[in-house]
């Protein structure tokens, strides 16, 4: 018998989209089609290899393939080899947008930790920073970053690959950008770009896919936008726009399949809303819509599937909610709600967390970490434990103090632990989000 051992190292490139977050993904290094799973060798011929990710199923840890058959000189049977991959953790870095001082990386320290001396300034110069998105903009493979800023061109960051960026202007004008989201709109696989300005147009910038973007003016009107969210709501296979304004009716863009929308109006009254999710909070597969206001009650709204949806008012009272985020922070399979609130009166708020019971009811309760003055929060496992953690931006409190910005590490059990952030104290935190760190090469064997 021949024992034969075979390692095969892959670039990162090569294997980003084969992340706990990504989707289906097939690495092909032979020239045959990913319907052959088969492997032979016979000491002497050259191999045919094949990396077949199962669906969309991939999970912290363990990435499974399918198991590919491989004959073996010497023995007159087929024996069954199963591969490995061998790749560490997805690190997850956080993006912090600040009015008045750089945008920042921090940069995770490889076991979910963040630390000063890993506090990058990112490059486009002291912006005043409204809302930051990610998302793979080049396609890459790389999480490039957009900056949606007020009275100033937003920005788009190409990611280098190496925990560097260039920057450059999006095309659209000076704008008062409070919310940016990203969508592919139309069915050429380009992520493009969807811009909420307040007090003037809302725009779609289309990318053309060769580093420029064609900008559209999104129906609506001259509206009061201070948030932005993409979902595909009506199950037609193309992402619609939410729109959360101030002072007026929400929408919700019916996307078109031709890069037009039908705007309609959301119901639920004229609202302060300061921050707009999307998620399906229940078993019935449509996508749902929650609305964070300002020193009003909360709001889910439920679809129908048939275009209409129903207003439920979330349980926490009347909060001054400034940033909503879903995820299934108890691994019970139900998307939960994270409220960061930042009342006016800067006394302070805490935050909330309203775990899905299931059957379209929450059960709310007080994030630790004090009362504060959050503007954004988000959520991401940055530890790779398996339990959804919490990032936590904060501005100032009563007394004109600036606030650190926190992580609240899911401990598994229904608690969090609170650390703070690095980086904090100096700056004006407008928004936060989480970028996947580019992974390093992975390396496949089997025996």
């Amino acid at each position: 018998m021949i024992l034969c051992t075979r390692f095969i190292t892959l670039t990162s490139a090569t294997v980003a989209g084969l992340t706990s977050y990504g989707a289906a993904a097939i690495v092909d290094t032979s020239p045959h089609p990913p319907s052959d799973i088969s492997a032979t060798s016979n000491g002497k011929s050259k191999r045919s290899e094949y990396l077949v990710l199962k669906g969309s199923s991939a999970t912290n840890g363990a990435t499974k393939f399918l198991k590919p058959k491989r004959n073996i000189i010497g023995e007159r049977k087929t024996k069954e080899h199963t591969r490995k991959l061998q790749a560490p953790p997805q690190l997850f870095d956080i993006v912090v947008g600040n009015s008045g001082d750089a945008n920042q990386l921090l940069v995770n320290n490889g076991v979910g930790g963040y630390d000063e001396a890993d506090v990058e300034d990112l490059p486009g110069g002291d912006s005043s920073t409204a809302s930051i998105v990610v998302a793979d903009v080049d396609n890459d493979g790389f999480d490039d970053i957009i900056v949606g800023n007020r009275g100033e061109a937003n920005q788009l960051l190409i990611n280098n690959g190496d925990n560097t960026f260039t920057a450059s202007d999006l095309p659209g004008g000076d704008l008062d950008t409070t919310g940016i989201a990203t969508a592919g709109v139309n069915s050429d696989e380009d992520i493009d770009i969807i811009v909420g300005n307040r007090n003037q147009v809302n725009q779609l910038l289309i990318n053309n896919g060769n580093g420029t973007f064609t900008v559209e003016t999104l129906p609506g009107g001259a509206l009061s936008t201070f948030s932005i969210a993409t979902a595909d709501v009506d199950n037609d296979g193309f992402d619609d726009i939410i729109v959360g304004n101030i002072g007026q009716a929400n929408q919700v863009l019916i996307n078109n399949g031709n890069n037009t929308f039908t705007a309609l109006d959301l119901p639920g009254g004229a609202l302060d809303t300061r921050s707009i999710a999307t998620a399906g909070v229940n078993s019935d597969e449509d996508i749902d819509i929650i609305v964070g206001n300002f020193d009003q009650a909360n709001q889910l709204l439920l679809n129908n599937g048939n275009g209409t949806f129903t207003v439920e008012f979330l349980p926490g009272g009347t909060l001054s909610t400034t940033s909503i985020t879903a995820a299934d922070v108890d691994n019970d399979g139900f998307d939960d709600i994270i409220l960061g609130n930042n009342p006016a009166t800067l006394q302070g708020q805490a935050n909330q967390l309203l775990l899905n019971n299931g059957n379209g009811t929450f059960t709310d309760s007080i994030l630790p970490g004090g009362d504060l003055s959050t503007r954004s929060i988000t959520a991401a496992d940055v530890d790779n434990d398996g339990h959804i953690d919490i990032i936590v931006g904060n501005v100032f409190d009563l007394d004109n103090t600036f606030l650190k910005n926190q992580l609240l590490i899911n401990n598994g059990n229904g608690t969090f632990t609170v650390e703070t952030l690095p980086g904090g104290g100096f700056f004006f935190p407008g928004s936060i989000a989480i970028i996947r760190r580019p992974p390093p090469a992975v390396s496949m064997f089997y025996s």
